[in-house]
């Protein structure tokens, strides 16, 4: 197993976000002369998530890196790492019809990341929060790859 490991969100996700918001924009926009509201709305939901599935797509530096002290996760300007120590598990985290992968945090984590919304996850799926997306892979592929790189870990440090 290498050092670092990169994961780059999908590029079918992207372009999906982008037909989706295109679609939204153009909707918006036949609705304005009837209900201005509505199609204001439709607008504007739509150019966000088009500019996110822009984002998505043309972003080097968005993704999953998973390296020896944890896992980091790049998205939208913004970064989160989370260290092998901190979780306990990874599970399928529901959201509809499928799943994302989400991971469990230990006591002493949870409580230092202090997130209000995190008693409110586990209450309902057992975790603490979702990884954004799955990176091309399926649920059950990611949650092998990433306790497969925090059992190195934990055998690294015991």
């Amino acid at each position: 197993m290498e050092d670092q490991l990169t994961l780059h969100p999908s590029r079918s996700r992207a372009l999906m976000l982008i037909g989706l918001g295109a679609l939204f924009v153009l909707l918006g926009i036949l609705l304005l002369d009837s209900s201005p509201v509505v199609g204001t709305g439709g607008v504007v939901v739509g150019t966000l998530v088009l500019v996110a599935g822009i984002w998505n797509l043309l972003s080097t530096r968005d993704g999953l890196v998973l390296d020896r002290h944890g896992f980091t996760l790049r998205s939208m300007g913004r970064e989160e790492t989370v260290a092998w120590d901190e979780v306990v598990r990874f599970g399928p985290w529901p959201q509809g019809r499928t799943s994302l992968l989400g991971y469990e945090l230990t006591a002493e984590a949870r409580a230092r990341r202090g997130r209000s919304n995190r008693a409110l996850n586990v209450a309902a799926v057992r975790l603490d929060a979702p990884l954004p997306e799955l990176y091309g892979k399926q649920v059950t592929e990611l949650g092998s790859l990433m306790t497969a790189w925090k059992q190195r870990h934990d055998q690294d440090h015991a």
